[in-house]
């Protein structure tokens, strides 16, 4: 697009210039050569932060498009213009700020809904008495909308309708009305809207009155606090997800509460990997009791389980009063059932999905494969260990599987205390436990490449 822009003789005079986010001069220079641009030189790292800061850049590739004059932000938008407008981004990165600008007069008396805004039985709704409205743009095609966001907003809608209204934007304008909330045609302002942010689905966009009784954006986007805490997190502003993290966070701890005695787990059906039911009582006399969190889809947790399922029959050979109860991310039964035939251990059924996600919640599993580990009959929270080998979506917290199972893993290879005494900061001794423990389980039979992942503060602390 830019050579086509150059060759093009626009009026418009414009350059890019790339602000390095690579790690050290040799990556940055290797990246530059394809480039047909100009560049910030990667020894100007002091410049390059305060750009970053200045632009509020949280995430790369980011484009921006800045006045050549005056500095001033025209749009932050600037990849959706270039993939929209192709050779003429410039020509429209400057007609951003006008855009802008009227896109935030409508806003300020919800004309840029337009003049359209009905319930699902097309009868017109007047919106001017709300103190908040949400412009949720959805597709019935976009998963993250519809499995996601979309219940979650269906739920805090439910709690919320006195204080707020929800206007919905479907991408498809095929898609039937229908719902608790009001809508407005398909393309509706699509400029205007684009202009204050990315608006692709599923985005929720947050307007509420001040105190001049007008509406301004609040929230470019909420869809992550409104599927992270519902309603509790209303106006999902910064201090609305910080109440929200708070209340979570209550909800989580009474919810352990109850896994105290594994009382959350009573009159659930737990079956063994014969298919016989699994008394709870038996649960409670284990030493340790782990739940696998993990799925058949996942790549990693395929590749993971039969390494974990060596080690438990190994652990079991040697008289290790321990369990594991695998929880299911899986998408249907059959897959469940075909995955959980691999395994050696206990399972909750498959059907109590409303308890998968509890504890998913109680334990913050944000990826699978995940383990937790309880000690005597109360669970705690876990540890979760990270490695940089694999997707950054992937976490196995398998720390307190090392200390409950020491001695086997020692029996594969040479792991002495002296490692652990030469680290003090409780951080590097974690990693240096979890480092080896992935290398042992995930990579059998391979040099062990700890060292190279280790901070260099940190290297003399392995052999």
């Amino acid at each position: 697009m830019y050579n086509e822009f150059k060759a093009s003789g626009s009026d418009v005079k414009a350059e890019v210039v790339f602000v390095s986010g690579d790690r050290d001069d040799a990556s940055f220079q290797e990246y530059f050569d394809e480039m047909p641009w100009l560049a910030l030189s990667y020894d100007q790292r002091q410049v390059n932060r305060a750009l970053n800061e200045k632009f509020e850049c949280e995430g790369i590739p980011y484009l921006v498009a800045v006045d050549a004059k005056t500095g001033e932000v025209l749009s932050k938008q600037g990849r959706s213009i270039v993939m929209k407008h192709g050779k003429n981004f410039a020509k429209f990165a400057i007609e951003a700020k006008k855009l802008k600008a009227e896109a935030q007069k409508g806003i300020k008396d919800l004309s840029i809904l337009g003049s359209n805004v009905t319930d699902e039985n097309g009868k017109s709704v007047d919106l001017s008495g709300c103190e908040c409205v949400v412009v949720a743009f959805g597709s019935p095609s976009n998963r993250g909308w519809a499995q996601f966001v979309k219940p979650k907003l269906l739920e805090a809608f439910e709690t919320l309708k006195d204080k707020m209204q929800v206007v919905y934007v479907s991408d498809d304008a095929s898609e039937t009305k229908s719902g608790p909330w009001c809508f407005i045609p398909t393309g509706t302002n699509a400029d205007l809207f684009s202009s204050l942010g990315d608006v692709s689905a599923p985005t929720l966009m947050v307007l509420q009155k001040n105190s001049s009784g007008e509406f301004e954006v609040v929230v470019e986007d909420a869809s992550r606090a409104v599927y992270d805490f519902g309603g509790d997190a209303y106006p999902w502003t910064k201090e609305g997800v910080m109440n929200g993290l708070a209340k979570a966070e209550q909800k989580r701890k009474e919810m352990a509460k109850k896994m105290h005695n594994f009382d959350l787990l009573k009159g659930v059906s737990l079956k063994d990997s014969q298919g016989n039911d699994v008394d709870i009582d038996a649960l409670k006399k284990k030493d340790v009791v782990g739940l696998y969190f993990s799925a058949h889809w996942c790549g990693p947790c395929r590749g993971f389980t039969p390494q974990l399922a060596k080690l438990y029959k190994e652990c079991k050979s040697k008289g290790k009063n321990f369990e594991i109860i695998f929880v299911s991310s899986d998408r249907d039964q059959s897959s469940f059932d075909s995955y959980f035939s691999e395994m050696p251990w206990v399972s909750l059924d498959f059907k109590e999905r409303e308890l998968k996600g509890t504890l998913s919640e109680i334990y913050e599993v944000n990826g699978i494969p995940t383990l937790v580990r309880s000690e005597a009959r109360v669970f705690k929270s876990r540890v979760s260990p990270y490695h940089s080998l694999v997707s950054l979506h992937t976490q196995v917290s398998l720390i307190d599987v090392v200390v409950e199972c020491y001695e086997i893993l020692n029996s594969h290879f040479a792991l002495e205390h002296r490692y652990f005494s030469k680290v003090t900061a409780p951080n590097s001794i974690e990693r240096v436990v979890r480092l080896f423990l992935w290398e042992l389980i995930a990579f059998p039979g391979t040099k062990l490449r700890s060292k190279r992942l280790m901070k260099p503060k940190n290297r003399s602390s392995l052999k």
